[in-house]
């Protein structure tokens, strides 16, 4: 990925700025999914809050060298996260402990009310051009996968294949994310066993018999 354009060959009237995801895109809470798979807990914010406070995630591997270089170019990052604002003195406490640049009230931006980031996203656009977004979940990018089945999902990435890697960076994120949400059909509400049942029902394995 090379910035190097910016703002160098910048021909328009406004700074540049790149927006990033937080978790599972620049720090990473594996630690906290550890904690629930060693004490067989499934995610609830009664334990993810306490996370947050704590500050004790560690940066994704090359995120704090390359914002660091976005921003020896001159170009403003943004952090716009869906976590709700309860979270938001323990996310800014991490992420400046970690050494990451431009974290503050104007670039950390979390959720108020709607999880969809577009507004959130326009905002900034009314002062800089967007270089590209960096998210670690489809549904973050477009709401075109919003409520989508697996297949649907992949038919819509397809159709806008020549963005990704240019204005849409995507890290997968194979932990956690609305992929689930889509292979249980939309019903978060199914029981533990029939989850486990979906998420066997979509795996693609191999046929070895040793």
């Amino acid at each position: 990925m090379n910035l190097d354009p910016f703002p160098g060959s910048h021909a328009g009237s406004k700074p540049v700025a790149v927006i990033v995801d937080a978790d599972e895109t620049v720090i990473d809470n594996s630690a906290y999914e550890a904690f629930l798979i060693g004490n067989d807990f499934g995610y609830s914010s009664k334990t993810w809050t306490p996370w947050m406070v704590a500050a004790r995630a560690t940066p994704i591997p090359g995120a704090l060298a390359f914002l660091n270089y976005a921003k020896a170019k001159n170009v403003e990052i943004f952090y716009v996260t869906n976590w709700k604002m309860v979270g938001y003195e323990g996310t800014e406490k991490n992420l400046r402990a970690l050494g990451f640049p431009h974290v503050d009230k104007k670039h950390l931006l979390l959720r108020t009310k709607p999880s969809d980031k577009q507004p959130r996203r326009d905002m900034v656009a009314k002062d800089y051009e967007i270089a590209f977004l960096m998210e670690d979940n489809l549904n973050a990018f477009l709401s075109v996968f919003h409520k989508k089945l697996i297949a649907d999902r992949f038919a819509e990435v397809d159709k806008i294949k020549e963005i990704w890697g240019k204005r849409f960076i995507v890290l997968p994120n194979p932990t956690y994310g609305d992929w689930e949400g889509a292979i249980y059909k939309g019903d978060w509400g199914a029981s533990a066993a029939e989850k486990n049942k979906m998420r066997k029902g979509n795996l693609k394995c191999w046929d070895f018999h040793p």
